[in-house]
């Protein structure tokens, strides 16, 4: 779990920024010369929010207020301007978004490969009349996409979370985690000085029962162990692969895949509606 404070009062801005010069007093030159490299541009998961931000005076509402990130034991740990955290958040969910979508490509690549290796590599038990076949590698490179889409795909959506502080206005509740956020979200009476955003909360009600399932999973590799995958033979002569004998693999990553991008298309308008009307 991440620390990300929201910082106000000056003078303890002012002690947090000399407690990091303290901490970290070498120049990035002691490591060598900075060398520059370009890569092709993502596509911005919010185009029309991102846009609007940046010819709107809304970020000017957080001048002064600054975020303090920082993992838990304090190996990582910087500050960061509210009014520009949009920016980094931004081009962190392009990042994951990609990841997602090349881990997706990549098991949908291994499926194809291991109904290859199944049909030409296939025997029949004489003892028990079950198919065996040779899997070579491909479970554990399965395995290790699986870790990555499941791991990345929750990242994405805790980063997410972290933005609504910036999306909801200066005196917004900040949320250490997607599911904190959902909680949140869908509650059925709002505290003082605040109001329940009721597009949001239908949203998720909803179109967010794939969620349930990520963090299951997601959980289930963190805490016990990695995913179980299960080979099963159809009558068209391919094999389905499921996963802890419970989920149809293709179905269950491109189902949460298509929930991520659908929830991101969401907030990209509402937010924008919902800001403009406000400013």
């Amino acid at each position: 779990m991440m620390k990300f404070e929201i910082i106000k009062d000056k003078e303890k801005l002012e002690r947090k920024r000399q407690f990091l010069a303290r901490k970290y007093p070498y120049s990035l030159e002691s490591f060598g010369k900075v060398v520059g490299y370009e890569m092709p541009a993502l596509e911005p998961p919010f185009p029309q929010l991102e846009s609007w931000l940046e010819k709107s005076m809304y970020p000017r509402e957080f001048w002064g207020i600054e975020y303090y990130v920082a993992t838990n034991n304090g190996n990582i740990d910087r500050i960061i301007p509210a009014a520009e955290y949009y920016k980094l958040a931004f081009r962190s969910i392009a990042d994951e978004l990609y990841s997602v979508a090349l881990s997706v490509s990549r098991i949908d690549n291994l499926q194809v490969e291991i109904n290859d290796a199944y049909k030409s590599t296939r025997e029949v038990r004489p003892s028990s009349g079950h198919s065996f076949f040779n899997a070579s590698t491909y479970v554990y490179a399965m395995k290790s996409e699986l870790g990555n889409f499941f791991f990345v795909s929750r990242s994405l959506l805790d980063t997410i979370a972290t933005l609504m502080h910036f999306l909801y206005g200066p005196k917004a509740k900040q949320h250490r985690s997607f599911t904190d956020f959902i909680k949140y979200a869908v509650r059925e009476k709002s505290g003082s000085g605040e109001e329940v955003d009721t597009g949001m909360k239908d949203y998720i009600e909803k179109n967010l029962d794939w969620y349930a399932r990520l963090k299951d999973i997601r959980d289930y590799i963190t805490h016990y162990k990695s995913i179980d995958v299960s080979f099963y033979e159809q009558t068209d002569g391919n094999i389905q692969i499921y996963l802890e004998d419970r989920f149809e693999s293709g179905e269950l990553l491109h189902a949460v895949q298509a929930g991520i991008s659908a929830f991101i298309t969401f907030m990209d308008n509402h937010f924008k509606t919902r800001i403009e009307k406000l400013t």
